[in-house]
């Protein structure tokens, strides 16, 4: 008997299932901090990208790129106290996403629909 009461062998799957689930919680709480423009969020940042580099090729890409953004020195004054300051002075000026960002967004996400539904009906080709 192993462990919670489970054969050997049947238990396989909790071990990654536990780290994938502490990753991802790891990533939410990052994800709140960065969200917040917290100080402290760019060194767990750092260590979750640095991770994320392994993912080649995509993940390399992307999360070579979020390295470059945090520790840039543009990283450095977004999440400065002199950044802060900007942002509580004129709290009437927010961000707006392009428009050109939103067409290639919906492009990107059309795309990789199209591919997975390529696969399910590939894979379900190959089965017959």
């Amino acid at each position: 008997v192993g462990v919670f009461g489970m054969s050997a062998g049947q238990g396989v799957g909790i071990i990654p299932g536990l780290l994938l689930l502490c990753f991802g919680l790891a990533q939410i709480w990052v994800g709140i901090g960065l969200r917040g423009l917290k100080p402290w969020a760019r060194i767990p940042t750092g260590i979750l990208s640095g991770l994320g580099l392994l993912g080649f090729p995509l993940g390399t890409l992307i999360n070579g790129y979020i390295l470059y953004l945090i520790f840039s020195r543009k990283g450095a004054t977004v999440f400065s106290d002199d950044y802060k300051q900007v942002m509580a002075e004129t709290p009437h000026i927010k961000y707006r996403t392009s428009l050109v960002v939103w067409i290639l967004g919906g492009l990107l996400l059309l795309v990789l629909l199209f591919a997975l539904f390529g696969l399910v009906v590939g894979g379900r080709r190959l089965m017959n």
